[in-house]
């Protein structure tokens, strides 16, 4: 059975990720037409994964699993996503799921 502490390691590591992730994006970006098509296909890979946390994520927020920090930090999280979909679109990447996006408040 999972702990809530092992439950709330793996939030603060999965926003981690995502948050390091946001960063990378942009600079990944400004070198997306020099990349090799396969570091590209790699690189859409790991991002379509990342998305896949989100669900999970957004669970937790919605039912109150995630700390008062933990919920700041996933807003932050959202709020990189919404202002990146141009740039994931050009870059045709994996976007966050709309009911995500949508359902959750930046305030």
């Amino acid at each position: 059975m999972v702990t809530r502490a092992e439950i709330a390691q793996r939030i603060s590591s999965d926003l981690e990720i995502l948050q390091v992730n946001l960063v990378d994006l942009v600079e990944i970006a400004e070198e997306w037409d020099e990349l090799a098509d396969g570091e590209r296909a790699s690189w859409g890979l790991d991002w379509a994964q990342l998305m896949g946390y989100l669900p999970d994520l957004h669970l937790a927020y919605r039912t109150g699993m995630m700390t008062p920090e933990q919920q700041a930090q996933y807003r932050e999280v959202l709020a990189g996503l919404r202002a990146a979909l141009p740039l994931l679109e050009r870059l045709d990447l994996a976007r966050p799921p709309a009911r995500v996006l949508e359902q959750t408040t930046t305030a």
